[in-house]
């Protein structure tokens, strides 16, 4: 499991950090701005839409961008 906390004060870019289950699946994903305390995604579209804004975290970008498509159904 990845510390999200961490994670989000060593980088000052603009992240999406993937939670992952106990077989590697992407079970959340987290919004980190600048340096700041990551957030549960609260809009997969907008996110999805700015996937290439984000640096990513935790998974491949494939297994964010499926994840992130599941939430808009």
């Amino acid at each position: 499991m990845i510390d999200l906390l961490q994670v989000s004060v060593m980088n000052k870019a603009r992240m999406l950090i993937a939670e992952t289950d106990d077989v590697g699946r992407v079970a959340w994903l987290w919004c980190a701005d600048d340096g700041k305390r990551p957030s549960p995604v609260k809009n997969p579209d907008a996110c999805l839409k700015n996937l290439h804004t984000f640096t990513l975290h935790g998974a491949s970008r494939h297994e964010i961008e499926a994840w992130l498509r599941c939430q808009m159904h």
